[in-house]
């Protein structure tokens, strides 16, 4: 029982157990054990010559655990200081920041579906953007470990989790946008919401399959269009046009996405191709696959400069001060992702938005 140390010759990262899961889990099994000696002493005295000694010294009883349990969370600590070293030794690898921006795109593109909407009715136009300019973006600290090729530990879904982040937030202000440039079709009972919605599909254009129809509310909303008599739901299609879940089906050929909010109950109505362009920019730098995605390491120089800006990585999660040595090398410990894209929906035709309230 108890953590070994020493190996021969210079670890690797693959050598040093992992400090947040092998160490401490072995840590605990240590602690249960050596509480469960001292108040169970007959059951380990085969294994312990000094516990069949009557009485058992106190020294021993007391003293010897706390050493030994001492001991062994230097050798955690130790091991710990030991895998950090090697991770902030270690360069990033090449391939896993591929791996990670092709996981940001695949997030991007599971949950932008707006931009997926304006994209088939092929109005989404491409552009040059300039040095300088302002992007939506997530932009925040991971571990380091997560980028280097020595490392036994995979994050799963960084990227996915990265790239869906940024798609769910360039949709929630691509529908901001829209709603706040609609125009008020004013306000029905939510029983004469399809009738009033079939009446604008009709005076709107006269090709529906321009037209999308954008459902904000509560289940009630999404059940009246689900209940109408010839609404196609995307469950039950052979070959549904869109796969994401914000897809409901179709009413009059006229594709209805839903998105759940208790708050507020409205009825979009939009003309895809009168409403205007939707423009994505491609970065400068780093652009991949049209976003700018960028890994950045953090040296001592730049972890300083980010604790002179942001005090609060003095502080642990507890708020306890912890010193400035300390502070740097949680950041040499990480690295900074950037995941942005720059879009801008420009509006031509107001009155391609219509929106009806439910009340």
């Amino acid at each position: 029982m108890g953590i070994r140390l020493s190996k021969e010759g210079s670890p690797s990262i693959d050598d040093i157990p992992d400090p947040s899961r092998d160490l401490e889990l072995w840590m605990k099994d240590i602690q249960e054990n050596v509480a469960n000696i001292k108040t169970e002493q007959q059951n380990w005295a085969p294994l312990i010559p000094q516990l069949s000694i009557k009485p058992v010294e106190k020294e021993f009883n007391e003293t010897y655990w706390d050493y030994f349990l001492s001991a062994n969370e230097t050798a955690v600590e130790e091991w710990k200081r030991r895998r950090e070293d090697e991770i902030i030794a270690s360069p990033i690898d090449p391939k896993r920041v591929t791996t990670f921006q092709e996981q940001c795109l695949e997030g991007w593109n599971q949950s932008s579906w707006l931009v997926k909407v304006f994209s088939d009715m092929s109005q989404v136009f491409e552009k040059q953007a300039e040095t300088g300019t302002t992007y939506w973006a997530t932009n925040e600290l991971s571990p380091r470990e997560a980028f280097i090729e020595k490392s036994d530990i995979h994050y799963v879904g960084l990227g996915s989790n990265e790239g869906a982040t940024l798609g769910r937030d360039t949709t929630k202000r691509l529908l901001s946008l829209i709603d706040s440039s609609a125009q008020d079709a004013g306000t029905v009972n939510i029983d004469n919401i399809i009738e009033k919605t079939l009446e604008l599909v009709t005076l709107m254009s006269a090709d529906t399959s321009s037209l999308a129809i954008i459902l904000v509310g509560d289940f009630d909303l999404h059940r009246k269009y689900l209940e109408k008599e010839g609404f196609s739901p995307r469950w039950l299609q052979t070959d549904p046009h869109f796969t994401f879940h914000e897809y409901l089906g179709d009413l009059d050929n006229v594709p209805v996405f839903f998105i759940h909010n208790r708050q507020s109950s409205y009825t979009t109505i939009i003309d895809l191709v009168r409403v205007g362009k939707l423009i994505k920019y491609f970065p400068t730098e780093n652009n991949v696959f049209g976003m700018q995605i960028k890994v950045t390491e953090i040296d001592e120089p730049a972890a300083n400069r980010i604790i002179e800006s942001q005090p609060k990585f003095l502080e642990d999660s507890d708020g306890t001060i912890r010193t400035r040595e300390v502070a740097v090398r949680d950041l040499l410990l990480k690295v900074g992702i950037f995941v942005g894209i720059k879009i801008e929906l420009e509006i031509e035709a107001e009155d391609a938005i219509k929106k009806i309230s439910v009340k």
